[in-house]
């Protein structure tokens, strides 16, 4: 447990979210996308980042991979994660999806799915979090003048929304950080767009691992696919005005 850990607990909780938290009575169940993902390994060892933030943690998946990684490197690090666990549209639209959100009375119980997965897991002294949407936390992060060496954005898939918390927390962002994130796939038109809108805007080309895409600075990274040639058929989608 760091200094940050401690500091970002009592600022944002005043306790640890963890106190007093049952986690036995839910069994593990940490489900999530492509976070087996060499680049996870890659930018945890390269960067050694004393702060991680996650927007979009869902069930911790990857937020508690990446604390694997740091431990079994001896990476002193804390990971922040912002999410609702309410849930997109979809959980709303669909009933196979609803069911994922273990509804109690109409409301989302996937917190403390996340709390207890975290706690089965062993990170509950490194992983924080931050029930708030993006653009909640990102003003409480402004606001306290919180930085992060490593940012991973996966939360709403929307070009839009996309596309803002690009920005914003790349103002959170430490000097020679490293901000990525998730779906840089054709299923996911908006992400690809926000992706190369902020890579036209900003003049900085993203390296792509598979469906992972980076911005930032590092040594060296394996030899991957450049953004305008990641597949013909992007050039065809819509861009975000």
């Amino acid at each position: 447990m760091s200094d940050i850990f401690d500091a970002l607990v009592q600022t944002f909780h005043g306790e640890s979210p963890y106190a007093g938290f049952d986690a036995a009575a839910y069994e593990s169940r940490v489900l999530g996308w492509a976070f087996d993902n060499p680049v996870f390994e890659m930018l945890v060892t390269e960067v050694k980042p004393r702060l991680i933030i996650e927007v979009g943690t869902w069930l911790g998946a990857s937020a508690i991979h990446m604390a694997n990684i740091a431990k079994a490197h001896g990476i002193d690090t804390t990971i922040l994660c912002v999410d609702t666990w309410l849930g997109s549209s979809i959980h709303r639209i669909m009933p196979e999806f609803r069911a994922d959100l273990g509804l109690k009375h109409g409301f989302p119980t996937m917190y403390y799915q996340f709390l207890a997965n975290v706690v089965h897991a062993g990170h509950d002294k490194t992983i924080i979090p931050m029930p708030l949407s993006s653009d909640a936390a990102f003003d409480w992060l402004k606001r306290f003048d919180v930085s992060a060496d490593l940012v991973y954005i996966d939360g709403d898939h929307e070009g839009q929304t996309v596309y803002a918390d690009m920005c914003n927390y790349w103002s959170r962002l430490n000097p020679k950080g490293v901000m990525f994130g998730d779906d840089f796939v054709e299923a996911w038109p908006g992400v690809v767009n926000a992706v190369n809108l902020f890579s036209q805007k900003n003049h900085i080309v993203p390296q792509i691992v598979r469906e992972k895409w980076v911005f930032g600075f590092w040594k060296e990274f394996p030899p991957v696919v450049d953004v305008a040639d990641a597949d013909a058929g992007y050039a065809q989608l819509p861009r975000i005005s």
